[in-house]
């Protein structure tokens, strides 16, 4: 695997990962790193072995797995997710409520 410089990946892994150093090491130096190793920092939340086939067999598992739930409540935790990721705790609404009646990007 490796790092992009796009649209706020930097910004994010520190976060993400809460290891400055580390994510200061990938950046200066763009070693690459293995799939094991990205998973033992968080970056991924699974490791599909196999090839092009098991991942995508896997990927469309989960994603039916997610479609046969209700869409409302999808699109509302992944508003009240993308909120609590681009937020600190001090900047959170006073009810959850708030973020998802506030018109947002939702990507």
């Amino acid at each position: 695997m490796g790092l992009a410089a796009d649209i706020g990946t930097l910004a994010r892994l520190p976060k993400l990962t809460g290891n400055q150093s580390l994510i200061h090491e990938l950046a200066y130096s763009t070693r690459p790193f293995s799939a094991a190793e990205a998973k033992g920092l968080g970056l991924v939340s699974k490791v599909v072995e196999g090839g092009r086939q098991e991942v995508l067999s896997a990927a469309l598992e989960l994603a039916k797995s997610i479609a046969e739930k209700s869409p409302v409540a999808v699109m509302s935790t992944k508003r009240l997710l993308l909120h609590a990721r681009d937020n600190t705790l001090d900047l959170s609404p006073a009810s959850p409520y708030d973020v998802l009646t506030t018109p947002q990007r939702c990507s």
